[in-house]
């Protein structure tokens, strides 16, 4: 594949370290893109709608502070929300 190299890299990776992660980063440093790719370990749906609906109206830096602020408003505890739901009910 060709990447445009004037363009930022948006990587999302399960685990830090993984294969995906490590094949993916080798990959990068021998095209040379390394500098321009910002990697997100331990990704879910949140953090990857994010990217793809503002990846193109903010900065870099804005872009992974709000991808990762998504990702970490994206993880919780099903029981955990029922019952903030119920108190806040009462």
């Amino acid at each position: 594949t060709n990447l445009d190299k004037t363009q930022e890299i948006l990587l999302f990776t399960d685990i830090l370290g993984g294969s995906p992660f490590s094949t993916a980063v080798e990959l990068l440093s021998e095209k040379k893109l390394f500098e321009k790719t910002s990697i997100f370990n331990g990704m879910n749906a949140p953090m990857c709608l994010t990217a793809v609906l503002s990846k193109d109206s903010m900065n870099k830096q804005e872009l992974e502070k709000i991808i990762l602020d998504d990702g970490k408003e994206g993880i919780s505890c099903y029981q955990n929300i029922i019952e903030e739901n119920e108190e806040e009910n009462l």
